[in-house]
């Protein structure tokens, strides 16, 4: 998935609202503000950032908000952050599961908007303590 329409309207001058969606770490990372900056010095002016994440959104929160903290705010793009709760065994979420979750998501989005570009994130492979309580995120990783 890619941001070509996005990166075109805005090539072209036009205004574009993107909200990025995710786990823990979308909401406090700094990637998101670094996002920000950056499309700031390509785009000056041209970009509305929205950071709805909020922690341990694949446990059924996502799914749940995600007309409020993102069909509402109708944006041109998501980025949506697939990460390592998704295998956090006391959300007891199976691989299958996420899947369904992902991909309803997805489809729901595109309902509301056809046009909504969006971008599947993973994160890096967890390492030390986040392989030892999840140690089914390889094959979570693998629904994406």
């Amino acid at each position: 998935m890619s941001l070509s329409a996005t990166i075109s309207n805005l090539e072209n001058g036009k205004h574009q609202h993107i909200v990025v969606y995710g786990t823990s770490l979308t909401e406090g990372g700094t990637w998101v503000s670094g996002l920000k900056e950056f499309l700031d010095r390509q785009f000056p002016g041209q970009v509305k950032l929205t950071n709805s994440a909020k922690a341990a959104q694949w446990s059924g929160w996502g799914l749940k908000n995600l007309e409020e903290r993102v069909i509402a705010l109708a944006p041109d793009a998501v980025f949506l952050e697939f990460a390592i709760n998704d295998s956090y065994l006391p959300y007891q979420t199976s691989v299958t599961k996420c899947g369904e979750n992902l991909n309803a998501l997805i489809d729901r989005v595109h309902a509301a908007n056809k046009y909504c570009e969006i971008v599947l994130m993973t994160m890096n492979p967890p390492v030390r303590e986040h392989l030892e309580i999840r140690p089914q995120i390889e094959q979570h990783y693998q629904c994406v």
